[in-house]
């Protein structure tokens, strides 16, 4: 399942790195995708709509990620939420949610980052959706890393 960091924000971090540029673009809101994006751009992925759908604001800050973990031998490095995500009761059946992203927006917006649940979870009528501490990880490795 695809997982990362899309185009733009791959670029940032390259000129943040190399050419000590600032980084242009900051995520501030958690959205739920019902089909993860298919492309490195970022494109092909799908929200719910309606029934109370909203992303989440969800700072990037050390209180709601700490620090990474190291990946050791042929594994990403991970991140994880430190803090529950809440997200608005459901007014209409969202469907199957199967992976989340990190925008710069709470509507449009840069996706900058996105990666699968590890379970997919089913949001009907009345749910109010939540992901406890640890639900959600951010991965980034080499090439060579497996990504599961």
């Amino acid at each position: 399942m695809p997982t990362g960091f899309t185009n733009d924000e791959e670029q940032d971090l390259l000129e943040h790195w190399f050419a000590r540029t600032a980084l242009p673009r900051t995520p501030t809101h958690i959205g739920l995708f019902t089909t993860l994006p298919t492309a490195d751009a970022g494109t092909g992925g799908v929200e719910p709509t309606g029934g109370s759908y909203a992303r989440v604001a969800y700072a990037a800050n050390d209180t709601n990620w700490g620090s990474s973990s190291a990946g050791g031998v042929g594994a990403p490095a991970t991140i994880q939420n430190l803090v529950a995500i809440l997200f608005p009761t459901c007014t209409a059946a969202w469907g199957d949610i199967v992976g989340w992203g990190y925008f710069t927006a709470s509507t449009e917006g840069t996706l900058l980052y996105y990666g699968p649940l590890s379970a997919t979870v089913n949001v009907a009528v009345n749910d109010a959706p939540d992901f406890q501490s640890g639900a959600l990880i951010a991965k980034l490795g080499d090439p060579t890393d497996t990504y599961t």
